[in-house]
This record gives structure tokens, C-alpha cells and sequence, in this order.
């Protein structure tokens, strides 16, 4: 099930981030490797939406299948929709 986000984190180092759902709940794993062609890293306010899915690694729950919805909030932002 397809679902909406926006980034809150993004680790450049390390290639992963975290997004915030909209519709609530923990924030959610996201790795460069599930990012559309062309995006190396996720902007911090962007907007995507994504499927929730095991992490291979630890099983938790991580974004998947990422697109971009555009639009982008300061950090201070961050929780309302544009």
C-alpha cells in the first residue's frame, strides 16, 4: 500500500534517512538504493511517497519503491503538508 512522507533526516555519509508519515506512526527507514533513477540522496522536507516494506537487514519496516511528490519545508516545518 502506497503511503506519504516527508524526509526528516538524511545521513549523506551513509547513504539512508528517515521519513515521517503522514498519516503518523514511527518514522520510517529509507536507503539511497530505493530512491528514483538520478536521486542520490533525499533532500531534508521532501515530500515522496513510497511503499512500507521489511528492511532485508533487520526487518523493520523502511520506505520502498520511493517517488518524488515535489516540494520541499524548512526542518522547522516538517509535520504539515504543503
Amino acid at each position: 500500500m502506497k503511503t506519504e512522507g516527508q524526509c526528516v533526516t538524511w545521513a549523506r555519509g551513509n547513504r539512508y534517512g528517515f521519513v515521517r508519515r503522514r498519516a503518523g506512526g514511527p518514522d520510517v527507514f529509507v536507503h539511497r538504493n530505493e530512491l528514483p533513477a538520478g536521486f542520490t540522496e533525499l533532500p531534508v522536507g521532501a515530500w515522496i511517497e513510497f511503499e512500507i516494506r521489511p528492511e532485508e537487514k533487520t526487518g523493520r519496516p523502511a520506505a520502498a519503491d520511493v517517488k518524488m511528490l515535489g516540494g520541499t519545508r524548512a526542518a522547522s516545518e516538517i509535520g504539515a503538508r504543503p
